[in-house]
């Protein structure tokens, strides 16, 4: 049986926030839709991340936007984990979980493109620079 509601998060009661572990979690238990939050990194990587910053998740710290996404994939959460890519987390979800985000209209551009590249014909992609983003598959 589907759980008609929104993981936020993935988890995160269970596992840190915004993870792949979270987020398979979360299609174990079958829920239908998920929700999640991107930054940027300095090379212009959409990650998905909750804070601005990574201090209260990872080894490391300083805000997303400093880093590239090479240099993120230094810390840890958990100990185990790694900041997850958009693409990383939207290609582990496709077809399991519905998957929606209301990024930031900074970003809108970053995501335009890399969807319009990658994405199936299946998958929707409602985006304006006055309304968020929102990502249905």
């Amino acid at each position: 049986m589907k759980i008609r509601g929104v993981a936020e998060r993935g988890y995160p009661l269970r596992f840190p926030e915004n993870t792949l572990s979270s987020f398979q979690a979360a299609i174990n238990l079958n829920f239908t839709h998920t929700k999640l939050e991107v930054h940027l990194t300095k090379d212009g990587i959409p990650v998905v991340f909750r804070d601005a910053t990574i201090d209260r998740m990872t080894s490391g710290s300083g805000e997303i936007r400093h880093y590239t996404y090479p240099e993120l994939l230094q810390f840890t959460i958990n100990h185990d984990e790694r900041i997850p890519t958009l693409e990383e987390v939207l290609y582990h979800n496709k077809g399991k979980i519905k998957t929606s985000r209301l990024p930031k209209s900074a970003i809108t551009s970053v995501l335009r493109r890399k969807f319009m590249k990658s994405s199936s014909s299946r998958t929707v992609c409602r985006m304006s620079l006055s309304y968020p983003v929102t990502i249905i598959h």
